[in-house]
Protein backbone atom coordinates (compact mmCIF):
# COMPACT_ATOMS: atom_id res chain seq x y z
CA UNK A 1 0.00 0.00 0.00
CA UNK A 2 1.29 3.44 -0.89
CA UNK A 3 1.97 5.92 1.92
CA UNK A 4 -0.28 8.94 1.74
CA UNK A 5 1.77 12.11 1.36
CA UNK A 6 1.23 14.97 3.77
CA UNK A 7 -0.25 18.08 2.22
CA UNK A 8 1.69 20.68 4.14
CA UNK A 9 3.97 23.49 3.07
CA UNK A 10 6.56 22.44 5.66
CA UNK A 11 7.08 19.22 7.59
CA UNK A 12 9.95 19.63 10.10
CA UNK A 13 9.95 16.02 11.41
CA UNK A 14 11.17 14.91 7.99
CA UNK A 15 14.42 16.74 8.79
CA UNK A 16 14.63 15.73 12.48
CA UNK A 17 13.56 19.20 13.58
CA UNK A 18 11.76 19.13 16.94
CA UNK A 19 10.23 22.62 16.92
CA UNK A 20 9.55 24.91 13.96
CA UNK A 21 9.76 28.65 14.73
CA UNK A 22 7.88 30.90 12.32
CA UNK A 23 5.70 34.00 12.03
CA UNK A 24 2.89 32.34 10.08
CA UNK A 25 -0.26 31.35 11.96
CA UNK A 26 -1.01 29.02 9.05
CA UNK A 27 2.02 26.97 10.06
CA UNK A 28 0.54 26.52 13.54
CA UNK A 29 -2.58 25.10 11.93
CA UNK A 30 -0.44 22.67 9.91
CA UNK A 31 1.53 21.75 13.04
CA UNK A 32 -1.69 20.94 14.88
CA UNK A 33 -3.04 18.98 11.93
CA UNK A 34 0.15 16.98 11.24
CA UNK A 35 1.35 16.73 14.83
CA UNK A 36 4.55 18.77 14.87
CA UNK A 37 5.54 21.43 17.38
CA UNK A 38 5.54 25.09 16.43
CA UNK A 39 6.40 28.38 18.05
CA UNK A 40 4.64 31.23 16.28
CA UNK A 41 6.13 34.70 16.76
CA UNK A 42 4.07 37.80 16.09
CA UNK A 43 5.69 40.18 13.62
CA UNK A 44 5.52 43.03 16.12
CA UNK A 45 7.13 41.04 18.97
CA UNK A 46 10.24 43.10 19.69
CA UNK A 47 11.23 40.63 22.40
CA UNK A 48 10.92 37.62 20.12
CA UNK A 49 14.19 36.11 21.37
CA UNK A 50 12.82 35.94 24.92
CA UNK A 51 9.52 34.57 23.62
CA UNK A 52 11.32 31.78 21.76
CA UNK A 53 13.48 30.85 24.76
CA UNK A 54 10.49 30.79 27.12
CA UNK A 55 8.42 28.64 24.79
CA UNK A 56 11.32 26.27 24.17
CA UNK A 57 11.74 25.84 27.94
CA UNK A 58 8.02 25.15 28.26
CA UNK A 59 8.19 22.68 25.36
CA UNK A 60 11.14 20.87 26.99
CA UNK A 61 9.31 20.53 30.31
CA UNK A 62 6.29 18.95 28.60
CA UNK A 63 8.43 16.39 26.75
CA UNK A 64 10.19 15.05 29.86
Amino acid sequence: MREQSKRTSKYPPAFNIDVHIDDSFGLKIEGDRYNFATIIIKEDDDGWQKTVLERLQSYSRHRI
